[in-house]
């Protein structure tokens, strides 16, 4: 597959989310492997992953005052540099990155999962205090 790349800059301080459709229809009209959008305060960086809904194959945001960081370097080159591109490199980052959100997204389910049992655990007894 391509590694295609593709960068959408907003206007400083316009809101990302008004624009997520859009990036959508570039990343699969265009089917590239990556998907920027920046608007001065925050890049993110979209792939589309297997099973996930584009809205949340958010792979990284990283905020303008983050920059300076050497962990966010790292991500930004291990994503988009021209080398990283070219021997696919990036693919295996990717890949990586899905396994981490897949596996907090199901983690995020079990959790709803806990909490709905524990609300009904609640309600019944709730039900049952008022009925003495």
């Amino acid at each position: 597959p391509d590694c295609k790349v593709i960068i959408d800059t907003k206007n400083y301080n316009e809101n990302l989310n008004d624009h997520i459709e859009q990036i959508k229809e570039y990343t699969f009209d265009e089917a590239a492997l990556l998907t920027i959008i920046a608007n001065g305060l925050e890049i993110r960086i979209y792939s589309p992953l297997r099973g996930v809904a584009f809205e949340r194959s958010l792979l990284y945001c990283v905020r303008r005052q983050d920059l300076g960081k050497e962990s966010v370097w790292k991500i930004l080159t291990d994503l988009l540099h021209n080398e990283s591109l070219q021997n696919r490199n990036v693919l295996k980052k990717i890949n990586e990155r899905e396994r981490e959100i897949k596996d907090a997204m199901a983690n995020e389910e079990r959790l709803n999962q806990e909490c709905d049992r524990k609300i009904e655990s609640i309600d019944s007894e709730i039900e049952i205090k008022e009925e003495q």
